[in-house]
């Protein structure tokens, strides 16, 4: 399985935007965007999870998850969210 955090450029008013999307063998299982990047790699990797960080400009990572649904912001809600069966 892959988990891919999407993260912006700071914005003029320096804010970033995040996203993640959860994939295996290249379905998409999962997509949503998150409040802020509460993602706890450790935990993913030890469930064997690899997972990859992409910075994206704002209007590319606008494009890109047009559409999504929220994904949550504490790691509880984003697990929940990317792993809803364990």
């Amino acid at each position: 399985m892959l988990v891919e955090i999407f993260r912006s450029k700071r914005g003029v008013m320096g804010n970033v935007e995040w996203a993640v999307r959860s994939s295996h063998l290249g379905d998409t299982l999962q997509q949503g965007t998150m409040g802020t990047n509460n993602m706890r790699e450790g935990v993913l990797n030890a469930r064997g999870v690899e997972v990859v960080t992409h910075e994206l400009p704002i209007r590319e990572f606008h494009r890109l998850v047009k559409g999504w649904v929220y994904a949550g912001s504490q790691w509880e809600e984003i697990d929940l969210f990317l792993f809803p069966l364990e």
